[in-house]
């Protein structure tokens, strides 16, 4: 096979293999039990999430992902709200950094 087809054929396997994984900071949405939402609840909203894709879970938590690397993987900045027994929420803000 003449050098340049090898190099062609490995090119591509890199780029294929490379849209295809995950990082160790993007999170599975999807696996966790999250569900893509339209409207997130108007107290959630601040001027830093509002373009945010928005998530909901059976317990009633929401996830903003201001990064959706593909479909049901969120990037490596995002913010959790817990909702607590009052009904309010508990905000975790996560940034990974590798």
């Amino acid at each position: 096979m003449p050098m340049k087809n090898i190099f062609f054929t490995i090119a591509i396997a890199v780029v294929i293999a490379g849209c295809q994984s995950t990082g160790v900071c993007d999170y599975p949405l999807f696996d966790e039990g999250w569900m893509r939402i339209k409207t997130p609840p108007v107290n959630l909203v601040d001027k830093y999430n509002k373009q945010d894709y928005w998530f909901t879970n059976s317990a009633g938590d929401f996830f903003a992902c201001s990064e959706l690397k593909k479909k049901g993987v969120c990037g490596n900045v995002y913010e959790i709200y817990k909702k607590q027994s009052d009904g309010t929420f508990k905000r975790q803000d996560i940034v990974c950094l590798t």
